[in-house]
């Protein structure tokens, strides 16, 4: 019974087992229009997919691509197209400090996070494109010394004749 046990788990392991054979990258990023007109390119993430054969790993890169490209765009609205939230979050990251400070620091303070988050502002123009690489990650195949023996002596006889 034990056998068996082991010869299950075993064969679930070794079945299971994909050979990654192909890694696919890609790098996301988004662009956005500043107050003074400037688009700028902001990058978001780099992905990695590994998969048996090249068209598997870029499958699977491409949903993920496409995954990451909504959060990019989502994540750009945030930081440059919401002036409330980004001073309110800045604020309550000063939450502690704030109510130790007088008021003219406190102001101060209020001015420059006000100022940051104005910089920041702006329009969300979409994800760029993306490029995929993939490589093999096979080991080229090298000849062994006996194969490589085999033809020094062929080359040395075909040149005797």
């Amino acid at each position: 019974m034990k056998v068996t046990i082991l010869v299950a788990l075993f064969l679930s392991v070794f079945i299971s087992e994909v050979k990654a054979e192909f890694l696919c990258q890609a790098e996301v990023s988004y662009k956005w229009r500043n107050a003074q007109e400037q688009e700028v390119a902001a990058f978001w993430a780099r992905i990695e997919k590994v998969g048996a054969e090249e068209e598997k790993a870029k499958a699977t890169i491409g949903q993920a691509i496409v995954k990451e490209q909504i959060k990019a765009q989502e994540s750009c609205k945030i930081k440059h197209e919401n002036l409330s939230g980004c001073i309110s979050s800045k604020l309550n990251a000063f939450q502690s400090t704030i109510g130790r400070l007088g008021f003219a620091s406190r102001k101060k303070l209020e001015e420059s996070v006000i100022s940051d988050c104005e910089l920041q502002q702006g329009h969300c123009l979409g994800t760029n494109p993306v490029e995929i690489v993939c490589k093999d990650l096979k080991p080229p195949v090298e000849e062994s010394a006996d194969e490589t023996a085999k033809k020094d002596k062929k080359d040395k006889k075909g040149k005797k004749k």
